[in-house]
C-alpha cells in the first residue's frame, strides 16, 4: 500500500476509536435521564427551602410579637418596682407601734 492509503486507514481507525457506539449512546440517554432527575430533585428541593423559608418568616414574626409582650409586661412592672420596699416599711412601723402599745404579734413560721 502506499502512503497516501496507510494514512487514510490510520485516520479512519482514528475516527472509529473515538466514534460512539450503541452502548455509549445508551450511557448517554442513562446519563441524560439522571440529569432530568436531578433536575426534578433540585425542583423539589427549591420548592422544600421555601417552605422552610415561609415557616422561619412565622416563627420570627412571632417571636417578635412575644418580645413586644414581655416589653409591655416589663413596662408595666416597672411601676410595681417599688411596693415590695414599701410594705416592709410599714410592716416595720406596724412593729414598732405594736411593740410601743405592748400588743404581742405571733408570726406564723
Amino acid at each position: 500500500m502506499d502512503k497516501d492509503t496507510n494514512e487514510i486507514i490510520e485516520t479512519l481507525q482514528v475516527i472509529l476509536a473515538k466514534m460512539g457506539t450503541k452502548d455509549d449512546l445508551a450511557e448517554l440517554r442513562a446519563a441524560m435521564a439522571t440529569k432530568d432527575e436531578l433536575n426534578s430533585l433540585r425542583s423539589e428541593m427549591h420548592d422544600g427551602f421555601a417552605s422552610i423559608r415561609t415557616e422561619l418568616r412565622d416563627i420570627r414574626t412571632e417571636i417578635r410579637q412575644i418580645h413586644q409582650r414581655l416589653d409591655a409586661i416589663e413596662a408595666e412592672l416597672r411601676s410595681h418596682r417599688g411596693f415590695a420596699k414599701e410594705i416592709d416599711h410599714l410592716l416595720e412601723r406596724v412593729g414598732a407601734i405594736e411593740k410601743h402599745l405592748g400588743i404581742k404579734h405571733e408570726t406564723a413560721a
